[in-house]
């Protein structure tokens, strides 16, 4: 099957001009996609170790703040009237273990990268 040409010359003008924007657009879009392969070939790993083990302490910080809490609510509730004093110790224990374990992840933190948390 072939294709009628068109008649009218601005046509072809105007396909051409497409052509080139087009082109031009591709060029643009190679020469930034090697800017960033480049930019990302000059990064340096990143080791994610302590990335994960602050993680894992914001879980246990985060279980012990749950649990002191429940403790809490437990003994605003009224319930236990004579255990309230038990449960106010209980959870002057855990936010003593709380702050303890804080302590001691940003001791290691700071020994670990050279006492750059003060």
């Amino acid at each position: 099957m072939e294709y009628s040409k068109p008649k009218d010359p601005n046509v072809n003008k105007e396909r051409a001009k497409l052509r080139n924007a087009m082109k031009a657009a591709e060029h643009n879009t190679l020469e930034m996609l090697v800017k960033l392969f480049d930019w990302l070939d000059g990064l340096r790993p990143q080791s994610v170790t302590d990335i994960v083990s602050l993680y894992e302490h914001s879980q246990v910080i985060e279980a012990a703040i749950t649990n002191a809490l429940a403790l809490m609510n437990q003994a605003g509730r009224g319930e236990n009237r004579g255990a309230n004093e038990e449960i106010t110790k209980g959870v002057c224990r855990k936010f003593l273990t709380l702050f303890a374990s804080v302590g001691r992840t940003i001791r290691s933190l700071n020994e670990e990268h050279g006492g750059m948390l003060q």
